[in-house]
């Protein structure tokens, strides 16, 4: 679903809770796209990443991050694999 989303967005947020998996799609996507990955803050201002990142990877809980209510922003989300 990311390499869809990717060439669909100017700018795709990544919320990943895993700290793993956050490293793993930034291996994975750094060599093609500017990308940048965020970790150890509870909140991220959507937005204040330069415009020619085109990836930003949050490390953290998505609950935590504050969304803009804004035509341009949209958010998307897989069904959970596990539920605590």
């Amino acid at each position: 679903m990311t390499e869809f989303l990717v060439d669909q967005c100017q700018q795709l947020y990544i919320i990943e809770l895993e700290s793993a998996c956050a490293r793993y799609l930034e291996k994975k996507f750094s060599p093609k796209y500017p990308t940048t990955r965020i970790t150890g803050r509870k909140a991220i201002q959507l937005g204040e990443i330069p415009a020619t990142t085109r990836i930003v990877i949050v490390e953290g809980d998505a609950i935590a991050v504050p969304f803009r209510k804004s035509p341009k922003w949209y958010q998307v989300c897989p069904i959970p694999y596990a539920m605590n």
